[in-house]
């Protein structure tokens, strides 16, 4: 459990200082495109469903803009406190569908979802300033756009007696 967890960390948080050994996780990668909700929070009864909306419908373009319409993301992920606001909450006062029932029907082929470590993200990853923040991540799901390399994965030895009590060496590598 103990090296999933480092693996998670390394994966999402990785911001290249010593720390990490120059390592960059997805939130810090260079090659990522960061930007900032022209809104802000949606929680809280702040924003509007039209706001949100225009949140996300500004984030899945931005992608399509930045590429030329070469790439078309097909992954949205949120905080899932941010998940269970838009699933639940109405597109207005005389529909009877939820934002995110609307965000599907007019992005059908994004997949909408949440990880926990969206939230209360710092430092900011669009800014590097310290604060926490909540961050959404929009991509096409490839293996050429977004991998893990693991040359050497997890791996338990024989237990050794040393004493009076066994040690289990093991090791991987990311």
């Amino acid at each position: 459990k103990a090296y999933e967890e480092i693996i998670n960390r390394i994966a999402w948080f990785a911001d290249g200082t010593a720390k990490w050994g120059g390592m960059r996780g997805i939130l810090y990668s260079s090659n990522t495109t960061k930007a900032n909700a022209t809104t802000g929070a949606w929680l809280g009864g702040v924003t509007t469903p039209d706001q949100i909306i225009a949140d996300v419908n500004k984030g899945i373009q931005a992608i399509r803009d930045l590429t030329l319409n070469v790439e078309e993301p097909d992954t949205f992920i949120m905080p899932s406190a941010h998940y269970a606001h838009i699933a639940s909450t109405p597109r207005s006062s005389t529909s009877d569908k939820t934002i995110l029932e609307w965000l599907q029907k007019v992005h059908p082929g994004v997949t909408f979802g949440w990880a926990n470590e969206l939230k209360d993200v710092n430092p900011v990853p669009s800014t590097g300033v310290a604060s926490n923040t909540n961050c959404a991540i929009i991509y096409k799901k490839s293996s050429e756009k977004l991998t893990l390399e693991i040359p050497s994965p997890f791996e338990q030895f024989a237990p050794q007696a040393r004493n009076l009590e066994f040690v289990v060496p093991a090791h991987g590598r990311v």
